[in-house]
């Protein structure tokens, strides 16, 4: 056979996720900056539209490294205030 051997795939592999981990990492910073930065202004843009008191709330959370990198985002919503605030994914099914 003319293929990698399964030590050299394995080198490969290690370096790759190592290579992976260096880039995503300061991008998975620069999100939870940005996404604090995000709810705070949607939620101060909610209060010009009759949702006075309501909140938009931006989360983070980890999970298997993959090609959206090394979190999921979720938005969740509260429209008025005392309403808890739900996700957009539920509110909309």
């Amino acid at each position: 056979g003319g293929g990698a051997s399964r030590d050299d795939l394995k080198v490969r592999e290690e370096a790759a996720e190592r290579e992976y981990l260096k880039l995503a990492r300061p991008l998975s910073q620069a999100r939870r900056k940005a996404a604090t930065t995000f709810g705070a202004e949607v939620t101060r843009t909610m209060q010009g539209l009759s949702m006075e008191g309501g909140r938009f709330e931006v989360s983070l959370q980890e999970g298997a490294p993959g090609v959206q990198g090394l979190e999921q985002c979720e938005y969740s919503v509260a429209a008025h205030p005392g309403e808890s605030a739900a996700s957009l994914r539920a509110r909309s099914s």
